[in-house]
């Protein structure tokens, strides 16, 4: 004979939590039985803060192509410029032209339109 107790369970749980309960304990001898019910969280957690965009090695932080103003911010290492991906409409943490060194912060997400 197999005796399925899950459906019973959760139609007990589902009765008790229907009449409000939130906490069940029985003591029966030596033996004890402590349920808890919780609703589910149905909110999401906050959003993590954006982090700021950093610089990924040294060079000279330009918020413009120095001679394509249209074209993103770049980092200028010698003679090379490299692009950098940063968000939309930055708030720029490092001035134009500043030193930066590797990780230094130098845009944090602006507006997003």
């Amino acid at each position: 004979m197999t005796h399925d107790l899950f459906p019973g369970l959760r139609a007990f749980v589902d009765d008790l939590a229907a009449r409000g309960v939130t906490r069940l304990f029985v003591k029966q001898g030596d033996q004890r039985l402590d349920l808890t019910l919780s609703q589910p969280d149905d909110t999401a957690p906050p959003p993590a803060p954006a982090k700021p965009a950093v610089a990924p090695g040294p060079g000279v932080f330009h918020h413009a192509h120095p001679a394509h103003q249209d074209a993103p911010p770049c980092l200028q290492s010698g003679h090379f410029l490299f692009p950098l991906d940063l968000p939309r409409r930055p708030s720029f943490l490092a001035a134009d032209g500043a030193v930066v060194g590797f990780g230094t912060a130098l845009a944090a997400p602006g507006d997003s339109q």
